[in-house]
């Protein structure tokens, strides 16, 4: 097994490699906490060392990615390129990310967040877990300056990235390297910068007005896009709210009969129903009887 863990590229860099343990026991491991999942296959009573044929063993549990709506940017804000991403798929993969911008005071703020995806901490394991962990980091900064900031996930060709924006002031983004390239592909630093123009245009003439109010009607068309792909969700949420209310209402009604049952009724149509049935098996026998009795009475 070991050997064929060093032939491949990606098994290696998992830090993939068997072991027999004091039990005499097969162990599969990764020696840099890499998640991964092992799947026993083989013929009738033959296994390899498990104990079980045709069983999936699993390292870790793949948390699925939430659906989320087309983010919107508002002109006039800052925005930083979409910087592509690719979820980490070793342990030994960990990534530094550094956000900073200036307060009202000019004083720059920092904060540090570390993407990894490993057996200690698993916030980069795809897209929308780093989204949600630089996300988490940066409100929980307590410092207006990054608060302001947000990473959202983007797409620009169909290929999916993350992009930063914030409507308060210019900031940068420093990225890190990984050892297997997964994470943010490009390191170094983006600096953000104006989008359109939103809270800066000019409409002390008429261009500059005609453009306020074409850049205006543009964002109502793009909200009224959101609204309705909100609403269907709503929707969706709402009937499948109503579904499991009905379902549970449905069981408690079924509970309540069966435990407020007339015990003494019931009773009385079990032994009525007992009655009846010996009373048939009596006439039955008692049909099939009567030809027996026809031909004894021939005999004499």
């Amino acid at each position: 097994m070991n050997q064929a863990f060093a032939q491949n590229t990606s098994l290696t860099a998992a830090g993939m490699q068997a072991s027999v343990n004091s039990s005499g026991k097969l162990v599969v491991s990764s020696n840099n906490g890499t998640m991964f999942q092992l799947t026993a296959v083989g013929v009738a009573n033959n296994d390899i060392g498990c104990g079980t044929t045709g069983t999936t063993f699993h390292g870790n549990d793949s948390s699925i990615a939430p659906m989320t709506s087309p983010a919107l940017i508002s002109a006039g804000s800052q925005q930083t390129s979409q910087l592509a991403f690719t979820g980490m798929a070793y342990g030994s993969d960990a990534q530094q990310i550094t956000v900073s911008a200036n307060d009202s005071n000019g004083n720059q703020q920092a904060v540090n967040i570390t993407l990894s995806n490993n057996s200690t901490t698993r916030n980069a394991q795809n897209i929308d877990d780093a989204v949600n962990a630089i996300n988490t980091a940066l409100q929980k900064t307590d410092n207006a300056a990054l608060q302001g900031i947000v990473a959202v996930k983007t797409d620009t060709n169909g290929a999916e990235g993350i992009t930063f924006t914030s409507t308060n002031t210019s900031f940068n983004v420093s990225v890190g390297k990984t050892a297997n390239g997964t994470g943010f592909t490009t390191s170094g630093t983006v600096a953000s910068s104006t989008v359109g123009t939103g809270n800066t245009a000019d409409i002390s003439n008429q261009l500059g007005a005609q453009n306020a109010v074409n850049a205006l009607a543009t964002a109502v068309q793009n909200l009224g896009t959101a609204q309705a792909a909100v609403g269907k969700g709503e929707n969706l949420l709402n009937y499948a709210v109503s579904l499991a209310t009905s379902q549970v209402t449905n069981e408690a009604a079924s509970e309540s009969q069966i435990r407020d049952a007339n015990l003494a009724q019931e009773a009385a149509n079990l032994s009525r129903a007992q009655i009846l049935v010996q009373a048939g098996t009596a006439a039955l026998a008692q049909a099939n009887s009567a030809p027996q009795q026809l031909l004894s009475l021939l005999q004499h």
